[in-house]
């Protein structure tokens, strides 16, 4: 799905306060990847982290955002809560869906974090309430649609369930997780889809049922991937020739109610596109389920766009 307004307009923002030599942010996002490969970092220790960080990460986190939050019935939402916002990159993905603002709040531990993004916001002319607050200790307040994104994996095991609990219970109608596709995460996300089922939440995306994952002890993990356009900022951090990178995430969109239903199936590897054939891998039933479209079925050329992520549709199979 592509982005829209706020997208582009946030971009040309933080670019335009970028005042530090190229060199000298290039050195500050290489320090960045390694603590975060390294540890469960927290925060950050100046502003040319920040800036580094929106440089770097800000478009892929984006579009990540935009994917899985297209599987929102958006109609339903007039509130949001964003948790462990940063400068509230998921508030404005899922605002460039909707024609008029919902009320939203945001918390933020870093100060800067959340100064950039009520700047932003500012710019963007979207209004907000911000709270500089650890999200482990403060209090939510209720809302339709609960976000952690790229958050509990930044916590420990305790704090991840604490924090969980916590967004389960201020959500009204839906909980959104997302998290860095990395096999490194999987085994804290298993945990997060267990006990939110048993707190009777009801999976929408990307699991077809809630039996339990099909991918539990297993080479395998549950991800997907976002394909993202690099700028020329992100070529020059990252010392990348490539015009485009794939950001590969995992995610959990649930409700409360039991009138949403989940896709019957979704696409879990990468489509093998063959000579007049294509090879599927499916999640379907609780299992996973391989499945082959040929030349001769009526849907092979729709089914030859189809990628990880999606779902095969019925008259399909």
């Amino acid at each position: 799905m592509s982005v829209t307004r706020y997208y582009h307009a946030a971009l040309h923002w933080i670019e335009s306060q970028v005042t530090t030599p190229q060199k000298q942010l290039k050195k500050t996002r290489e320090s960045l990847s390694q603590a975060y490969q390294t540890s469960r970092k927290q925060g950050f220790l100046s502003n040319n982290e920040r800036i580094t960080y929106l440089l770097s990460r800000f478009p892929a986190t984006y579009h990540v955002c935009t994917d899985v939050l297209r599987h929102l019935p958006k109609e339903d939402i007039r509130s949001i809560l964003d948790l462990g916002a940063g400068p509230g990159t998921a508030t404005l993905a899922f605002c460039d869906f909707l024609e008029t603002t919902p009320q939203i709040s945001c918390i933020e531990s870093d100060p800067g974090m959340a100064t950039v993004g009520q700047q932003l916001q500012k710019h963007l002319k979207i209004s907000a309430d911000w709270s500089v607050s650890d999200i482990t200790t403060t209090d939510y307040p209720s809302s339709d649609l609960v976000i952690l994104s790229y958050v509990l994996t930044e916590m420990s095991e305790s704090q991840q369930l604490k924090i969980l609990k916590k967004a389960w219970n201020a959500c009204e109608k839906f909980l959104v997780i997302i998290s860095p596709g990395s096999s490194l995460y999987f085994k804290d996300f298993l945990v997060w889809r267990e006990n939110l089922l048993e707190w009777g939440a009801r999976i929408l995306a990307p699991c077809p049922s809630q039996k339990p994952c099909p991918m539990e002890n297993t080479k395998d993990w549950c991800h997907f991937k976002s394909r993202i356009q690099r700028t020329s900022a992100m070529r020059h951090l990252k010392s990348g020739t490539a015009s485009y990178e794939d950001e590969p995430y995992s995610y959990l969109v649930l409700s409360k109610s039991e009138e949403y239903f989940p896709e019957k199936n979704r696409i879990v590897m990468q489509p093998q596109q063959k000579g007049g054939h294509i090879l599927f891998t499916l999640c379907e039933g609780g299992q996973l389920v391989k499945h082959t479209v040929t030349k001769s079925n009526p849907s092979y050329k729709a089914s030859k766009k189809l990628n990880l992520g999606d779902c095969l549709g019925e008259e399909t199979i």
